[in-house]
Formats: C-alpha cells, sequence, structure tokens
C-alpha cells in the first residue's frame, strides 16, 4: 500500500550524478528523488486481494518505471494526492491524466520474494523551498549567544577540509598522463581524467 513516510534526500538525481555512464538498466539504481516523463495508466485490481489501483508510467532519464497507487478507504489521503500530482482529472471510468511536463518521483530498495527490487512512488512533497535567510541567521546568532553564555568557543566560521576532500581535490587537479608526466586538468577534470584514475576519483558533494 502507499506509504508517504520515506525520507527523500533534497536533491533530484540526475545524469551528472552519473559521470561514468548510467549502470546497466538491469542494476538498481540508486534511493532517491527522480524525475519523469508522463507516458500512460491502466486500472486494474490485485490478484490475491483484488484491491484496485492506478498505476501509472513514467519515462526516468530514458528508462522506463511504474508506480502503483493502491485505492483503498484507508489510503485515500495519500493515494489522492499522488494522483492530483498527476493531473488527474478525478474521474472514473473516465479517468485521464493532465500531467506536468516532469513529475517529480521518489524511489527507494524494497524486496519481492526475497529478491531486491526498485519501489517507485509519486513524491507528493514537492520541491524544496529555499530557506529563509532571516529565520535561519537569527537562530545561528542564538545559538552562538547560548554558547557565549557557557563561556564555549563556537566552531570557525569556515570549516577546515577534511583529508578526503583535499585528497579528492588533489587527484582531480593534478593528473597522470600515459607517459607520468604530470599535467593539470581542465574545468571537467573529473569526466575527462577518470580513465587515467581507474577508481582513485572520488565524487565530492
Amino acid at each position: 500500500m502507499g506509504n508517504n513516510d520515506w525520507a527523500a534526500p533534497a536533491e533530484t538525481i540526475t545524469e551528472d550524478d552519473f559521470p561514468g555512464g548510467r549502470p546497466d538498466t538491469s542494476g538498481m539504481w540508486p534511493e532517491g528523488n527522480y524525475t519523469g516523463k508522463y507516458l500512460r495508466f491502466e486500472c486494474g485490481a490485485s490478484m490475491l486481494k483484488a484491491t484496485n489501483y492506478i498505476r501509472i508510467f513514467f519515462d526516468v532519464q530514458g528508462r522506463h518505471v511504474e508506480s502503483t497507487v493502491w485505492i483503498t478507504d484507508a489510503n485515500f489521503d495519500y493515494a489522492d494526492k499522488q494522483l492530483r500530482v498527476c493531473g488527474w482529472n478525478l474521474q472514473y471510468p473516465d479517468v485521464d491524466f493532465d500531467p506536468p511536463e516532469l513529475v517529480p518521483l521518489y524511489m527507494k530498495h524494497g524486496e519481492y520474494k526475497g529478491k531486491p527490487k526498485e519501489e517507485w512512488r509519486i513524491s507528493t512533497l514537492g520541491p524544496a523551498k529555499e530557506a529563509d535567510s532571516n529565520t535561519m541567521s537569527r537562530f545561528a546568532e542564538r545559538s552562538r549567544a547560548r554558547l557565549a553564555e557557557k563561556g564555549e568557543a563556537h566552531p570557525p566560521a569556515t570549516m577546515p577540509a577534511k583529508a578526503s576532500e583535499q585528497a579528492a581535490t588533489a587527484t582531480a587537479t593534478a593528473c597522470l598522463n600515459v607517459s607520468g608526466k604530470s599535467q593539470r586538468c581542465d574545468d571537467d577534470g573529473e569526466k575527462n581524467c577518470d580513465t587515467l584514475h581507474a577508481g582513485n576519483l572520488q565524487k565530492r558533494h
């Protein structure tokens, strides 16, 4: 049944998150937020319990996926939100959709009959909003004031880079060519030099 308690990451996963190319489509993609182009839908009922559903199909970066919206009284609120995100016309049996150009989706890893599977859902959270700078600044100021009252020093404004980040930066900006000489990467150094580093590059977040 539908589940609206998933904690999805804030950023949508795109092709840029796969500098070496997408994994084989038979493999599992990373959990997270995606967007998909609406393709079609079908109505039906499950074989075992005859639970009604509307199954919607999407194109996600060239891959076809499906999300099943279960139609039950207990699941009404969540199902209603999911279908309206896709532009449901609120009609039956004349079901139709007027979807946005890209529908927000979320995928998590699940299991079916002992085998791992991807579980796709239509996201009802919507895109993340920008934080209010005034509220965040007041919060930071109150936090500094509390530390000052306790006589404790607050962290530096600029955190020192972690050793792993320093190593990744050094690897991405100084490459070794096939002759063993040092050379500089261009702006797309990670993408252009990954064949020289054979797995030593670390993706920086």
